[in-house]
């Protein structure tokens, strides 16, 4: 139990903490009338649309300037109107095929368009999926069912070594 005389020395600590604390923020005030100067830059005006920056456009590399121009002549849409959205790299080993996927955002139609660029010789290509359906059956006659790694296996055991392998059974319940 506190006593009525360590309360009100506590009291009156408190009481000269505010004290402080407020002729400490008055006396950090500018005089009254005073222009604020803020610390930060003055920002420019906002850009017209979302998408618009007013940052100076990236250096573009070389197949993000082809995927660019290829869209613009294909839909006949003006280059201003088209944005790099997305990039990336896809490599497709069993093709021996390294490309740039694009997404390109055609701003005033408000759509997109997917599309590969290959890394060797400039050329586009339009069907993403006819590419990966390729691999696809690429892996498939090198492979067959098995996985990749224990294909790699195989190929260096020799012809006594044995090798574990668990097989994953398909078994359905199915009741008539």
């Amino acid at each position: 139990m506190l006593k009525k005389c360590s309360f009100k020395v506590c009291l009156f600590g408190i009481a000269l903490f505010a004290l402080l604390a407020l002729v400490g923020v008055v006396a950090s005030r500018p005089a009254a009338g005073a222009p604020f100067t803020s610390p930060l830059p003055t920002p420019s005006l906002l850009p017209a649309s979302p998408f618009d920056s007013p940052l100076s456009p990236p250096v573009l590399e070389a197949q993000a300037r082809i995927a660019l121009r290829y869209i613009a002549k294909r839909e006949s849409v003006p280059l201003d109107d088209l944005l790099v959205a997305h990039r990336h790299r896809r490599e497709y080993p069993l093709l021996g095929r390294q490309f740039m996927a694009f997404t390109i955002f055609d701003r005033t139609a408000r759509r997109d368009f997917h599309l590969l660029v290959d890394l060797d010789d400039g050329s586009v290509v339009n069907d993403v999926a006819a590419v990966e359906r390729a691999e696809a059956g690429a892996r498939r006659a090198k492979y067959g069912r098995l996985h990749p790694t224990l294909y790699e296996r195989l190929q260096t055991a020799g012809e006594e070594e044995t090798l574990p392998v668990a097989q994953r059974a398909g078994i359905s319940c199915w009741r008539k």
